[in-house]
């Protein structure tokens, strides 16, 4: 099986008045939600352990409070029920109150940017809402720490031309360059921070000297687009929202 890994960030009040109705009943889809994770324990059995009920009662509260697991199958009756075959023209799922950040590519990808994650996390523990095997729900402030790990990581990874592709300061753009350079002030000091940085990229390179298209390879590979991607995030995170990273 692949590996899939999307994070989301939300918008509360767009979820409650334009999602809620959808998962109790109030807008008529060819399934309602009761139906369709009927059906999905149907075929996988009852370990999904989601309800309407439930599920309702978080996005009328603060859908930023969601499980990953009951997030995932919101997603899927999302993608299967409304967002393509669709009975409300022109909506997609920010309508919804769901904002799609990042949706790796592959299952090599997906799992060299969770390794980052969980060498991060090693060092710097998140508080996590807990309870799910397929992602975490992290506050954005935790996110926030990561993707400035990852900014730093990727970066170095560029400067320093592993992969023999000639990066510039011109290859990047003025707000990425402006980015980069607030993050990198804002850590600089911090010598733990530093020190977590500089050991990942001393691994990363001896490991792909000895193996150039191993698990580790594919952060290299990837640099430019987790740099740009983690830029694009910085910008887009508030801190009144929390993070969903599904990993399945």
């Amino acid at each position: 099986m692949g590996r899939n890994t999307e994070i989301y960030t939300f918008n509360k009040e767009k979820a409650k008045q334009n999602l809620l109705p959808f998962i109790s009943d109030q807008v008529l889809t060819n399934r309602s939600f009761i139906q369709f994770l009927n059906k999905r324990e149907r075929e996988y059995g009852s370990v999904l352990g989601t309800s309407a009920d439930q599920l309702a009662h978080v996005i009328s509260e603060n859908i930023n409070f969601i499980r990953p697991d009951n997030f995932l199958q919101l997603m899927f009756f999302l993608n299967n029920e409304i967002i393509y075959p669709t009975p409300v023209p022109e909506k997609n799922i920010d309508d919804y109150g769901i904002m799609l950040l990042y949706e790796l590519p592959t299952t090599t990808v997906c799992t060299g940017y969770m390794f980052q994650y969980g060498n991060y996390t090693h060092h710097y523990p998140v508080e996590d809402l807990g309870g799910s095997d397929c992602g975490v729900n992290i506050s954005a402030e935790d996110f926030s720490g990561f993707n400035a790990y990852m900014i730093l990581l990727t970066r170095k990874i560029l400067d320093s031309r592993i992969d023999s592709n000639a990066y510039t300061v011109n290859d990047f753009t003025e707000p990425e360059r402006k980015i980069y350079e607030k993050i990198r002030l804002k850590f600089s000091e911090n010598e733990k921070f530093q020190n977590i940085v500089q050991e990942e990229f001393l691994h990363l390179k001896k490991s792909f000297i000895n193996d150039n298209s191993g698990q580790d390879a594919q952060t290299i590979y990837y640099a430019s687009t987790f740099f740009s991607t983690s830029i694009m995030m910085h910008q887009k995170i508030t801190q009144q929202n929390r993070v969903v990273i599904l990993d399945y």
